[in-house]
């Protein structure tokens, strides 16, 4: 008895010893400042999260909390979150320091799909399931690389998670364009200006990209932050560095993370934090239902814009051979449309017959669908009017 009660004790002893051991070992730890892109931890499943920084950081200040209380590394807390204990973690960063010169977006994107397709090793593109999450100037990196290289990601789950992230600009970046002619980084900060046509383009085409499905399972978010960095600032006008009106809407509402600036947005101090608990939702929601599903995410969001109806990607010529199976099998495919602040406008041609085809249609925002005469037939398996109108002409 003495003897089996003894052998009992040292089982239970190796057990937790060995438990402490695999613990220790599936926790992301924080790199050095010039740590290379690489993953912070490899686990069997298909899923990975890749932390992309912004602008004149690394892949570890981006993410490291500091307070009296101590630190916390985002990546870190995700790794040890059992609801993420499938995925495994890559840190992926390109050159962004003050010496960058005439390093630029599309050079950041070139850089970063080769770190992330390296054969030495088992690389993130061989994973089938990938959530990229991104702070500012790299959700612009990210974007560039994804509509460069659609082809690559097209079988592939992809989560786009957009953290201060300007979609067309920043007002910042205008401000501050002058000090080209004092620091050597001079490329990146005139692409993130308002006036440069790099990123307008960008725009345009990564819309496209989402609305005509190039990426056929590509989902996301889009948050901004909710102040400036300083606190009590009052010397000059401090609006937030990505502030609603340059925060893009590729994924639906724009989405403000409380008592965050830009650069604590992305450094939760626990994982109680909202951002933290944004990405987690997200994971657990959207993302994880289309990869089980292998699905579409059929959402699309149109905002503060007027469209050409035949433009819009939604509209098609009505054809007589269109039976009531052919007209089912399409709503069935369709993406869920929401117009908000948005005028989708038809040419007006009494002769023309149009259908308009989704599965829900959500009018928000004094949203307006204008016919100008045209037969425009809705195909439509729900349709919500919140806030909106759909009509012959325009008053």
């Amino acid at each position: 008895m003495v003897f089996l009660n003894a052998w009992r004790l040292l089982w239970a002893i190796a057990t937790f010893l060995v438990c402490v051991g695999v613990s220790a070992q599936s926790l992301c730890k924080i790199p050095n400042e010039k740590a290379p892109n690489d993953w912070c931890i490899q686990r069997k499943s298909e899923i990975a999260i890749i932390f992309v920084h912004g602008i004149i950081s690394d892949n570890r200040s981006a993410w490291l909390h500091k307070s009296d209380e101590g630190s916390a590394y985002w990546p870190t807390l995700v790794s040890e979150d059992p609801d993420f204990r499938d995925a495994s973690i890559f840190l992926a960063g390109y050159y962004s320091g003050v010496a960058a010169a005439d390093y630029g977006i599309s050079d950041a994107a070139r850089d970063l799909f080769e770190d992330l397709s390296r054969t030495s090793k088992p690389s993130v593109m061989g994973k089938k399931h990938i959530i990229f999450v991104a702070h500012s100037l790299g959700g612009i990196v990210i974007r560039y690389m994804l509509d460069q290289q659609r082809e690559q990601f097209r079988d592939k789950t992809v989560g786009l998670v957009l953290i201060a992230s300007p979609g067309k600009g920043s007002e910042w970046a205008d401000r501050l364009e002058h000090l080209n002619n004092i620091f050597p980084n001079t490329r990146l900060l005139k692409e993130l200006t308002s006036k440069n046509s790099i990123l307008n383009d960008l725009d345009r085409r990564f819309t496209r990209l989402r609305t005509e499905r190039l990426i056929p399972r590509l989902s996301g978010r889009d948050y901004f932050e909710n102040h400036f960095v300083l606190p009590g600032c009052w010397v000059i006008n401090c609006r937030p560095i990505v502030s609603r009106e340059s925060s893009p809407a590729y994924f639906g509402e724009k989405i403000l993370i409380p008592e965050s600036d830009h650069m604590s947005i992305v450094k939760p101090a626990n994982r109680a934090n909202r951002i933290f608990v944004e990405l987690k939702n997200y994971y657990l929601g959207d993302f994880a239902n289309t990869v089980r599903s292998g699905r579409v995410p059929n959402e699309v969001t149109y905002g503060y814009s007027v469209i050409d109806a035949e433009d819009s990607g939604l509209v098609r010529r009505t054809e007589k051979d269109w039976d009531a199976q052919k007209i089912q099998e399409m709503i069935d495919a369709a993406p869920n449309l929401s117009l908000n602040k948005t005028i989708i406008r038809f040419k007006p041609d009494p002769s023309a017959d149009y259908s308009l085809v989704a599965n829900e249609l959500t009018l928000r925002g004094g949203a307006k669908i204008i016919t100008n005469g045209a037969q425009v037939r809705f195909l439509v398996r729900k349709l919500t009017v919140l806030d909106g109108e759909i009509l012959v002409a325009d008053r």
